[in-house]
């Protein structure tokens, strides 16, 4: 386990390493097969009612359940990812107690805190999220992360888009520098989490199961389906 969280610390590695070791943890907790789906960048129009207008915020992840045929949205959202490459501190996975009052930690999350609620927003606006107005999203550093509840907001705050330059994935560890010279230190983190801990798998599996009974109607249509395919019957 910790063998598999060292390969999104060690070597410098790209973002697409940092996904590919959450999905392994995540994947533990996916008991029925059918339990969720994990829908790698999940487009979310930002103004999903007006047909024109293509801008997108798209999460690395979102983890839930398809909805029945002809019902929209096609996906209702458990919780979102946003993911981002492990920065120096991270290196030789130190234990979350040793590095959440760390100032480049803190800086690091806070900085991921407004991509991922501008995605947030997106979602509830689109009628993603199975809790309505408000939606869970894990802030996903290297191997470490964060759990935020984003919402409700207000009808003012769901048109507010956070500023963000477009640039490559390279750029994310230069934008965290910039934000804390032009911002200063963000709040401490209250909870930090490292993917091969038990209490990470603990905590995980908190926050998949809080949504479990409002997919089970899902996930048992999906089970039904799958038998009458067994058998011969179409779906």
């Amino acid at each position: 386990m910790r063998n598999i969280s060292r390969k999104a610390v060690d070597n410098n590695p790209k973002e697409d390493v940092t996904y590919a070791v959450f999905v392994e943890f995540l994947g533990r907790h996916k008991t029925p097969f059918e339990r969720f789906v994990i829908y790698s960048q999940l487009s979310l129009k930002w103004k999903p009612d007006v047909k024109e207008d293509r801008r997108l915020e798209i999460p690395d992840l979102g983890v839930g359940n398809f909805t029945a045929v002809g019902v929209m949205p096609p996906f209702k959202l458990r919780f979102g990812v946003e993911a981002k490459r492990a920065i120096e501190e991270m290196k030789g996975l130190p234990p979350p107690s040793s590095i959440i009052n760390n100032n480049e930690v803190r800086v690091a999350f806070h900085t991921l805190y407004f991509q991922a609620q501008d995605q947030a927003k997106a979602a509830i606006k689109g009628q993603y999220p199975l809790l309505g107005g408000t939606v869970q999203w894990i802030l996903l550093i290297g191997p470490y992360w964060v759990p935020v509840i984003f919402g409700p907001f207000t009808e003012d705050e769901l048109t507010v888009r956070a500023h963000k330059k477009e640039s490559p994935s390279g750029d994310w560890l230069t934008q965290v520098i910039l934000n804390r010279e032009r911002d200063g230190l963000p709040r401490p983190l209250t909870e930090l989490n490292l993917l091969c801990d038990n209490n990470s798998s603990t905590r995980l599996e908190q926050i998949i199961s809080a949504t479990d009974a409002l997919t089970q109607p899902l996930v048992n249509a999906l089970m039904a389906c799958k038998s009458q395919r067994l058998s011969g019957s179409c779906c």
